[in-house]
């Protein structure tokens, strides 16, 4: 496969000081980490294409609207990191990851809604391991026309493990259709951390904490299974969904099960 290998470069450019990334893919490519970020458009990967994202890559998504995006059709998308190389996907305006990327020194700051999202659609196959994800969610989808998300799982089968989701907006994770197993991973600070409106969803040994809405929302989907997770206090999650005192962790709502959970 071809296997993009960068080492030793410098650039010279006022902004946009990256490799820029964008367009259709029908086959299988590598992107390896190195020295500078990747500046991702909008890359849509078919039905026989395959992206391989190695250890300690950064992807910088370019800013809003019809770009910052990668669109699974059919494909595969994989994040390959490694507990001491981590793969980051965050704002072209987050300075703290390989410098000042879009050059305007600190005349912009990374903040929710900076990029917009990625989408699995049916079909696809996506694996995030020791990813951080963050800042992601600026929705231009008229389909989902109340729902930001940075990640739309719309019927792919998405395995998420050792991963951090932070910051993003309004969802870290809607889902509508697919299969969901998510392992060992962090969802910190957004308004929602996962979304459910349909589709196998298991989340278990992962941390979820301050939440301005809910932790997990169930909206219409079959039970979601969310036992063994920590979420943010020892006496559990807030159930919204019933009257009865529970716990005063991050709140969920739904048809949810998260007995016992980690405290």
């Amino acid at each position: 496969a071809p296997n993009f290998v960068h080492s030793g470069n410098v650039s010279n450019d006022q902004s946009n000081r990256g490799f820029e990334i964008d367009g259709d893919l029908s086959r299988e490519v590598v992107l390896s980490g190195g020295d500078m970020p990747y500046i991702v458009g909008q890359i849509n990967i078919n039905d026989t294409g395959k992206l391989i994202v190695e250890a300690g890559a950064v992807l910088k998504m370019n800013d809003r609207f019809a770009s910052g995006a990668i669109h699974v059709n059919g494909g595969s998308l994989e994040f390959r990191g490694t507990p001491e190389n981590k793969i980051y996907v965050t704002s072209l305006r987050d300075d703290g990851l390989v410098g000042d990327t879009n050059g305007d020194t600190d005349l912009t700051v990374p903040s929710a809604k900076n990029w917009s999202s990625i989408f699995l659609e049916n079909g696809s196959n996506a694996l995030f391991e020791n990813v951080e994800l963050k800042y992601g969610g600026y929705n231009f989808n008229g389909e989902y026309s109340n729902i930001a998300a940075a990640i739309y799982q719309r019927g792919a089968d998405l395995l998420i493990k050792n991963s951090k989701f932070y910051k993003n907006s309004a969802a870290d994770i809607f889902q509508d259709a697919g299969n969901t197993q998510i392992l060992d991973s962090e969802f910190v600070g957004s308004d929602y951390g996962i979304w459910s409106r349909g589709g196998g969803l298991t989340v278990s040994k992962s941390n979820f904490t301050n939440h301005a809405d809910l932790a997990v929302y169930n909206q219409s989907g079959p039970q979601v299974d969310a036992k063994n997770n920590w979420w943010g206090s020892s006496d559990g999650p807030k159930d919204t969904s019933i009257l009865e005192q529970t716990g005063s962790g991050d709140k969920i709502q739904g048809d949810i099960s998260y007995v016992p959970f980690l405290t």
